[in-house]
């Protein structure tokens, strides 16, 4: 019981903080703006976890807190506008003007951050900030000749700020973070596939490392960049393997990694321009080894030259030229069946597009 009325008032009180500090900001007392809107979201975030608030709902009060505190500049910078014209002060006008503008904008921006960004730079600061003021009073005691307790200060110090930064990239900007965010964003593998790699781990791991078959696996295709394996237990599906860590096309990230993204972009170029002759595969990104890989829905294609002439098969031709312009897909050849060839057995001809990684003029 005692959790949780300390839980509400350090909530309450942390809500009411971080509303206040902006607009402390926004009059001119930027230090005690920052105390109070730094003490409010820790004072939100503290009691939210005493009333066993969950993550996500815990994120969303730190982010509208301290939106409805940046608004609250806006709607003050109006206020004063309005004031200043009333009373015909043009100074008065333009400083509200500017501060409505302010606030309309830092409102913008916080309501397009993920509200997990919010929580862990607040979680950072905590440590950093204290942190930090050890290694400031550590250099103040070196300009004071107290040299072995000030470079002992600005080490310690200078650690846990270290420590502090470290801790918000490996939760916000890692790729391995942003690897997790994108399987849990994106469509989810179904269930009896991601039972077969997990029955098959220590296989998919070593073709992997050697980048050759084992076991019952096949190696069915290969690239610059990806090698892709069937496998018989595994009907309908593929398994993509990076060549490499990074992207052939340049860049630090795989182009396991690329191809899953532009995939996402091209199904919503076909869905809104509704080219029905154009088809992209599911793919399924998994963290199952440590390296990205990915799971995908395979495509059977015929030849391009047993393709059927007529009206549907120049509609076909005709979108996955506008949608490979649209979508800026580069290194595709459907004439050759390279990364993109006419599906088998659709009634009316269909082209999938089965590798997106590379994005740039066409060349083929």
């Amino acid at each position: 019981m005692a959790g949780a009325i300390t839980g509400i008032i350090s909530t309450f009180s942390g809500v009411t903080a971080t509303i206040q500090g902006p607009i402390a900001i926004s009059e001119g007392s930027f230090r005690r703006g920052l105390t109070e809107t730094f003490m409010g979201l820790t004072l939100i975030n503290w009691g939210a976890r005493c009333l066993n608030i969950g993550g996500s709902l815990r994120q969303g009060i730190l982010k509208y807190s301290l939106l409805g505190g940046i608004a609250a500049v806006a709607r003050g910078g109006i206020s004063r506008c309005f004031s200043g014209y009333k009373n015909k002060n043009y100074l008065q006008m333009i400083k509200g003007t500017a501060q409505a503008a302010l606030g309309l904008v830092g409102s913008a921006y916080i309501a397009s951050v993920d509200s997990k960004v919010i929580a862990a730079l607040q979680e950072s600061l905590l440590f950093a900030l204290p942190s930090g003021y050890v290694a400031y009073s550590g250099v103040g005691d070196v300009v004071h000749k107290r040299y072995v307790k000030g470079v002992c200060k600005v080490l310690l110090g200078g650690c846990g700020v270290a420590c502090s930064a470290y801790y918000f990239y490996s939760s916000q900007l890692s790729p391995e973070h942003v690897y997790h965010q994108m399987i849990a964003s994106g469509a989810q593998m179904p269930p009896e596939v991601n039972d077969f790699l997990q029955a098959h781990q220590s296989e998919v791991s070593a073709m992997n490392q050697d980048k050759y078959q084992t076991g019952d696996w096949e190696r069915l295709d290969s690239g610059v960049s990806k090698i892709v394996y069937t496998h018989p237990e595994l009907p309908g599906y593929i398994v993509k393997i990076p060549l490499e860590n990074e992207s052939y096309w340049g860049g630090r990230e795989s182009d396991i990694i690329l191809h899953i993204r532009n995939a996402v972009d091209a199904r919503k170029i076909i869905e809104a321009n509704h080219y029905s002759h154009i088809a992209i595969p599911q793919s399924y990104l998994t963290l199952l080894i440590g390296t990205p890989i990915a799971v995908e829905e395979k495509f059977d294609f015929v030849p391009f030259w047993s393709v059927s002439g007529g009206l549907e098969t120049d509609r076909a031709l005709h979108e996955l030229r506008d949608f490979l312009d649209k979508a800026e897909i580069c290194d595709v050849d459907v004439y050759i069946n390279h990364n993109a060839g006419f599906l088998k057995d659709t009634e009316t001809p269909k082209i999938g597009v089965f590798d997106l990684d590379c994005k740039g003029p066409q060349f083929s």
